[in-house]
């Protein structure tokens, strides 16, 4: 029970990483409107786009310096000190005159964001059990030769007594023997070259599955829905497994994303729609079910669990800042491409992104549901790759 009290408060920084990602959607409409901009005149488009893109490029940094402070002082402190740059942007946001002030305030409440996305899935990967998968981490206080304290949070978080703990706790111990790795480190062993492409691809179709667009049309029930649709993930993920769980996601994100290219084609071409003028929100309302019971949060759980205790801050430094850089480049140049190629074209290639991402999944991702991360390693490494 404890892991799941410390796993639920260790993701309340996610609330905050959530409004600094949901702010620009309400926001920039007013700021565009000469009645209520608090600027001299209205942002212009090349503006909007530089407030809505520096978030996710401030992200970029952010796994690198967050990625850092998690080793020197903890994954919960971290945490805690990721909430100070959010604290900062928003005030520098309430009292801003000027676009460039926002630019600021977004790049560094990015920073923050890049970090949180980068401790959480390295947190709850360490403090979750094997069949499920706030105190400190205790993968971390083994990494500081703290035993007795990483015994004593395993006692809290565990169930099983004190031979359960005892095992864990020297298994981990055994992990820490090998020497800190390096980024270079990512790419010696056959395991770790095999998490870092899966980790890294995963991501890269989660990101040209179209999520990092602004959901400006009939935002607060596609709010809703994305708030709900949260949910479903955690409670059906352990009965299906991360990878069928993927699998029906992206089938979902394809079945949500063809109609509504198929709507903007025959919008761009002058056709009568009135008929299907309900299709945009249901494709909508559908898509964001299916990405967020899968290829939205699992890639990001599974961040937490593929990569070995040695590389595994840097591991996920890397894969978390190449995330946001995809983001960055499809939140600034997105308007420009689909206004060049047309709005329909733009759903159907993300739709074909998620076309060749359902072959990858199945092939090449293992499944890490109920398996520990020793046994996780030991799949990587070659043995039963296809379990």
């Amino acid at each position: 029970m404890m892991s799941y009290v410390a796993a639920f408060t260790g993701n309340i920084i996610t609330f905050i990483a959530a409004t600094s990602q949901s702010w620009t959607s309400p926001v920039l409409v007013k700021l565009e409107d000469a009645h209520k901009t608090p600027f001299d005149s209205p942002l212009s488009s090349e503006e909007a786009s530089w407030i809505s893109a520096l978030l996710p490029f401030g992200a970029i940094f952010g796994p690198f310096i967050y990625g850092f402070l998690a080793e020197l002082i903890g994954r919960k402190l971290t945490l805690l000190t990721c909430a100070v740059p959010f604290l900062f942007s928003y005030l520098l946001l309430a009292f801003a005159k000027v676009p460039w002030i926002y630019y600021v305030a977004r790049f560094i409440a990015g920073t923050s964001l890049g970090g949180v996305f980068t401790v959480i899935p390295i947190y709850v990967g360490e403090i979750a059990e094997d069949s499920n998968r706030a105190p400190e981490s205790p993968q971390y206080y083994v990494n500081k030769h703290r035993y007795e304290q990483a015994k004593t949070t395993l006692q809290k978080i565990r169930r099983g007594g004190d031979q359960v703990v005892e095992n864990e706790l020297s298994d981990m111990q055994v992990k820490v023997g090998e020497e800190r790795g390096s980024f270079l480190d990512m790419f010696k062993q056959r395991g770790s070259v095999r998490a870092f492409f899966m980790a890294i691809t995963l991501i890269t179709f989660q990101q040209f599955s179209g999520a990092s667009l602004e959901p400006e049309l009939c935002s607060i029930i596609i709010g809703c829905t994305q708030f709900t649709a949260s949910f479903l993930s955690p409670l059906i993920i352990e009965r299906l497994g991360r990878k069928p769980l993927l699998l029906i996601s992206l089938v979902g994100v394809i079945v949500s994303q063809v109609p509504l290219g198929a709507y903007a084609y025959l919008k761009e071409h002058h056709r009568d729609v009135s008929g299907i003028s309900f299709l945009p929100i249901i494709c909508l309302v559908g898509y964001i079910i299916a990405y967020n019971t899968g290829i939205g949060p699992i890639p990001w759980a599974m961040l937490g669990e593929l990569f070995p205790a040695n590389i595994r801050s840097i591991a996920s430094s890397t894969v978390t800042a190449f995330c946001w850089f995809l983001s960055f480049l499809i939140t600034k140049y997105f308007k420009s491409i689909s206004n060049s190629i047309g709005m329909s074209a733009s759903f159907l290639i993300f739709a074909g992104c998620c076309v060749v991402a359902v072959p990858y999944c199945y092939y090449y991702v293992i499944e890490t549901k109920a398996k520990s991360l020793k046994e996780i390693q030991e799949i990587l490494n070659g043995q039963n790759w296809k379990s």
